[in-house]
């Protein structure tokens, strides 16, 4: 653990993101924004190939390094700052518009706050994962940031250990579906179908190398 300005923050997780053991806590949410978005393998044509999936898995530990230092940096201050806890609150609000709308980033910054990746709506019993899926009954193509937006989304989710990729919805459209039955109604179901398993791939190669490891509650943490 490294100490900075008040706060002790994880080093080997400050190290992953490329920063010293001296980094503050605003410039590791910095540095882990810059690497989320060079590391995803969609950046550049590479679907489907090895070298997608290297990313992923770095994309990965990336995540996980940004969640343990915000993790970290909660506990260091021993509660919730009002500030953080208004964070969550909104993004806990926003996590299933913000992925149907294709907006990636702000599904990121969700997870790295602490949002439940797995968390339902009341009507559908739907998590996040399902308004990604591309599907005409969410609307247009155009809508939000696009299909290639929402195809992000569903690979931030499905890198996501945490994310429970066999929760079925519970009403309406989302009624006794998993992920695989909503984006196989979808546009792209093809390109989504690839995410998913991408993603799950990378976790599971990750956590078979002891780069994250499940504790005693069954979460998976980052491996300090």
């Amino acid at each position: 653990m490294s100490s900075a300005r008040g706060l002790v923050l994880p080093v080997r997780a400050l190290r992953v993101l490329g920063l010293s053991n001296r980094a503050s806590l605003d410039e590791a949410r910095r540095a882990h924004r810059a690497l989320a978005f060079q590391l995803h393998p969609d950046v550049v044509d590479s679907s489907g190939s090895a070298a997608a999936l290297q990313r992923t898995k770095q994309l990965v530990i990336a995540n996980a390094a940004r969640e343990a230092i915000e993790l970290a940096a909660r506990q260091g201050t021993g509660e919730w700052t009002q500030e953080t806890r208004q964070q969550w609150d909104e993004s806990t609000r926003r996590i299933h518009l913000s992925a149907m709308l294709g907006h990636w980033d702000e599904v990121l910054e969700a997870l790295s706050l602490g949002v439940d990746p797995n968390v339902a709506t009341p009507a559908q019993g739907a998590p996040p994962i399902f308004y990604a899926a591309c599907c005409d009954f969410f609307g247009k193509a155009s809508m939000g940031r696009g299909d290639e937006a929402r195809l992000r989304v569903i690979g931030v989710l499905a890198s996501n250990p945490a994310v429970n990729l066999s929760l079925k919805g519970k009403a309406m459209w989302a009624d006794g579906r998993t992920v695989y039955d909503i984006v196989s109604m979808g546009r792209c179901h093809e390109a989504a179908l690839e995410s998913l398993n991408r993603g799950r791939e990378a976790t599971v190669a990750m956590l078979s190398q002891g780069m994250l490891y499940q504790d005693g509650q069954g979460a998976v943490c980052f491996a300090e």
